[in-house]
């Protein structure tokens, strides 16, 4: 298990003249593989708890079950190849017969 404080930096106040965007040295997005999973799992239940078993194996079944990441797509965030983060996109499609204040078609982070 990793030291979970090794991913938080120290906050220093700053103005937003200051800001400027970089990419991290190294970082890699790509689709998730069987061979991210725990990774995945790891990063998962460091940020919301649980069981890494439980999580290994729901996200082994989510990349197993979506060859070719048709209408969802679950990215890996690595760096010197390790698993730092991840996130989702789903497509929704609307049924027919929805509401007009539901959702339109597209596609949607979902975490």
């Amino acid at each position: 298990m990793h030291n979970s404080e090794a991913y938080f930096a120290t906050f220093v106040q700053r103005s937003a003249e200051d800001a400027v965007l970089t990419v991290p040295e190294g970082l890699t997005i790509l689709p998730a593989q069987l061979a991210d999973v725990g990774g995945l799992a790891r990063v998962h239940c460091e940020r919301h708890g649980g069981s890494i078993d439980e999580q290994t194996d729901k996200y082994s079944t989510e990349i197993s079950d979506n060859v070719g990441w048709v209408s969802r797509l679950l990215l890996a965030a690595i760096i010197d190849n390790e698993v730092v983060g991840f996130g989702r996109v789903i497509y929704f499609t609307r049924p027919l017969d929805a509401p007009t204040n539901m959702a339109p078609a597209g596609w949607y982070l979902a975490g």
